[in-house]
């Protein structure tokens, strides 16, 4: 009896952990649109599952802030906005310098290793393909997400790691709609090039270049995002 209930809650975290994958996939996907009131019982039916297993997702998925509620009116996708967008990587911009700064410091061979090889696994799938389905975007967001780590793993901090993870999951939603309509017809991806230089800086032990150019990165990424969600009035109304 007590192993066919340690069963039980098994198959039903597993259930859980499903559906929270597969809606924070579509919220990121736009599939299920910021602003958009999420139904229960519409997703358990779009899922085949039971309410019990969406409701459970969807209030783990409200510590990622891609779900938001109000006062006992159920869930609904997260807004975006200039302000959002501007908020989330400035942040990110702060967070990831002071992780950065601290794996220069303390970062070994093996860090530095992970570094050239994460960028030579980008930059070759950069000079090569261009962003026209689903699948491109996602391998290229693998090693995107690769080098991003190996810059600043070596900080020593998990928790900072852990906001810093929290963080570019919210920048993905504004980063994947820019790809995926902004740039498919472009034949072949230069934004690894222009993070050569931050990793030069990393492996020259040059904290104060390094971080600098991080920064100017993040601002380059606000301002590009910015100008395509303006252009296809993918901001809420207000903006």
């Amino acid at each position: 009896m007590f192993n066919l209930l340690i069963y039980m809650v098994y198959i039903m975290t597993t259930l859980i952990d499903s559906i929270y994958e597969k809606i924070h996939e579509e919220i990121i996907a736009c599939h299920l649109c910021p602003g958009q009131k999420l139904h229960i019982s519409q997703l358990a039916a779009h899922y085949e599952v039971g309410l019990s297993p969406v409701r459970e997702a969807l209030s783990r998925l409200l510590a990622t802030e891609l779900v938001t509620t109000i006062s006992q009116k159920g869930f609904r996708v997260a807004a975006v906005s200039l302000a959002d967008l501007q908020d989330i990587y400035q942040t990110r911009a702060h967070i990831e310098a002071l992780a950065l700064r601290l794996s220069i410091e303390q970062g070994n061979d093996e860090w530095e290793a992970n570094i050239v090889a994460s960028y030579h696994r980008l930059i070759k799938f950069e000079s090569g393909h261009s962003i026209k389905k689903i699948e491109d975007y996602k391998e290229w967001e693998t090693r995107h997400r690769a080098f991003n780590l190996a810059l600043i793993n070596a900080c020593g901090l998990k928790h900072l790691l852990r906001i810093q993870s929290q963080l570019y999951q919210l920048t993905e939603r504004y980063r994947r709609q820019w790809l995926m309509t902004g740039i498919k017809r472009i034949d072949g991806l230069p934004y690894a090039k222009e993070q050569k230089k931050m990793m030069d800086a990393a492996l020259a032990r040059d904290p104060t270049l390094a971080t600098k150019l991080l920064h100017k990165h993040f601002e380059a990424a606000t301002e590009v995002i910015a100008s395509h969600f303006m252009k296809y009035h993918l901001f809420d109304n207000e903006e």
